[in-house]
């Protein structure tokens, strides 16, 4: 998300790594982080309440779906090469696996 900032680290990365999640999913790891830092089961670094809540599913969720995906594609469309668009972090490990073989070749 902290993509303003990033042009000069587009440009040295090896890979681009863009998570584009799924909005629903996105919002229950928010809303199970809320209930387990409510019941104490985790730590926060802020207090937690309803309103933060709602601040972190209808602005930040909906605003990185609606306005900040497309500006990060924009901003790396010059290292379209060396980015990747995933929809689940658990595909990163495959794509780094793929580029170790391809440079070892």
């Amino acid at each position: 998300m902290h993509y303003k900032w990033g042009q000069e680290s587009f440009k040295k990365a090896d890979l681009i790594v863009i998570l584009r999640p799924n909005q629903v999913f996105c919002d229950l790891r928010v809303i199970t982080r809320f209930i387990k830092t409510r019941l104490g089961f985790e730590q926060a670094n802020y207090k937690q309440s309803f309103k933060n809540l709602y601040v972190m599913i209808f602005e930040w969720n909906r605003g990185y779906n609606r306005e900040a995906i497309h500006r990060i594609i924009e901003l790396t469309n010059n290292f379209s090469d060396r980015r990747v668009i995933l929809k689940h972090n658990k595909e990163l490990e495959t794509i780094i696996e793929e580029r170790i073989i391809r440079m070892n070749e």
